[in-house]
């Protein structure tokens, strides 16, 4: 009889311990999603990470948190890294930047999530404001040409107070947060004087080689002379004394720094002033083969070297 009544405490003892083992068995299982994902759900992995996020959201998942260069491993019930955080006591305020291995709508097991603090520093400065310069006229060559200043510019100044951000100690950005104009910039007007003609300041003839050759054949001069000045201004400029296409200018196309540093009261498009300028040039012997090569070069083929040449020692 005792033998018999120990045998049925055994089996009650037994069944006591299956019980407790199986409860705690399933309790843990049910905190621990891996093992419910490959034993006991009947879902695909599909499913459960793209179609059954609510049921991944209850579980518990591991994450690794770096916050303040400080990292540490939790477990959490978050459904995003943000939520995570909060859940987890984690202070967050728009200094904060989140960046996590996982989405941003999404929190996956096993993320890390890094969080980095932003701070600011406020600095009122002092800032120059620079005038600006504005020119009046033009010049073909500015170096030999006066410069006289109407009015003398004057910085302006203003207050800013910037917002500077950084990341610890590291510079990342800036932006202005106010800012109070104290005084304007005056603006710096300057005129230039000399070696400003313009085609404009004399009669426009455009190309009339009948016109010039006329003017030329008027000269007190030889007539190799008159010839190589017909012959020049017909190649150079096309008999146009308002010729402005390129560096060179007028009837004989002169270097406008060489013209008006020679003549510098004498109008580079005057016609008449180039005729009578290159003629005195050739006849104090300035070398036409330099002066003006390429055309000279079609007068020699034509008519040969100019006299002068001889004389001047040239050749």
């Amino acid at each position: 009889m005792i033998e018999l009544s120990t045998m049925f405490l055994k089996r009650l003892f037994l069944l006591i311990a299956s019980g407790i083992i199986f409860f705690a068995t399933f309790k843990l299982d049910s905190l621990n999603p891996v093992n419910n994902y490959i034993e006991y759900t009947p879902n695909s992995f599909d499913t459960i990470f793209r179609g059954g996020n609510n049921l991944v959201d209850e579980r518990i998942k591991i994450v690794t948190v770096t916050y303040s260069d400080i990292t540490s491993v939790h477990l959490t019930r978050g459904s995003t890294p943000t939520n995570a955080l909060v859940l987890l006591g984690y202070p967050l305020t728009n200094r904060n930047r989140v960046y996590s291995t996982s989405p941003i709508d999404f929190l996956v097991n096993e993320s890390h999530i890094l969080v980095q603090t932003y701070n600011t520093r406020l600095i009122n400065q002092e800032v120059i404001i620079p005038f600006n310069t504005v020119t009046k006229g033009s010049s073909m060559c500015p170096r030999i040409s006066s410069t006289i200043v109407e009015q003398e510019g004057v910085s302006g100044r203003k207050k800013q107070t910037i917002e500077k951000f950084y990341l610890g100690e590291k510079y990342i950005s800036e932006r202005i947060i106010s800012e109070v104009v104290e005084s304007e910039p005056v603006t710096r007007i300057i005129t230039l004087s000399g070696a400003s003609d313009l085609p404009q300041s004399v009669t426009q003839l455009g190309p009339r080689c009948d016109y010039w050759e006329g003017v030329v054949n008027s000269l007190d001069a030889s007539d190799e002379e008159k010839q190589w000045l017909r012959f020049t201004m017909r190649w150079e400029s096309g008999c146009n004394a308002e010729n402005n296409k390129s560096t060179y200018k007028g009837l004989f196309q002169w270097e406008p720094c060489l013209w008006y540093r020679l003549y510098p009261n004498d109008n580079i498009f005057d016609g008449k002033a180039q005729i009578n300028r290159t003629l005195e040039k050739i006849r104090f012997c300035a070398d036409p083969a330099k002066m003006w090569p390429g055309v000279y070069k079609k007068y020699v083929q034509t008519y040969g070297e100019l006299s002068s040449r001889y004389t001047c020692g040239y050749l």
